[in-house]
């Protein structure tokens, strides 16, 4: 997974994702209301999903420079579409 700002990949570890959003650590300064690309890929699985979303949410981590975030997507995505990359 990706997460850009307008620059580089800021996605660290994600953690958690719906097909309204999804919550992620990341290594950059984000605040609520900010917009974000997401690039969703798995090798072998089709086309990667991409959309943008709102961060919803923010939580300060104690390592400089990280921080754990909800961010909600802009268009919901298709559970359909999301299953593909939870097969074994």
């Amino acid at each position: 997974m990706e997460i850009r700002n307008g620059g580089g990949n800021i996605a660290v570890l994600p953690l958690d994702i719906s097909e309204n959003g999804l919550q992620s650590i990341v290594k950059a300064r984000l605040k609520p209301n900010d917009k974000v690309e997401i690039t969703i890929s798995c090798k072998g699985v089709g086309d990667p999903i991409k959309c943008l979303a709102t961060v919803c949410w923010i939580d300060e981590l104690a390592m400089a420079g990280y921080m754990k975030v909800g961010l909600r997507f802009n268009n919901s995505l298709q559970m359909r579409d999301l299953a593909n990359f939870a097969k074994p």
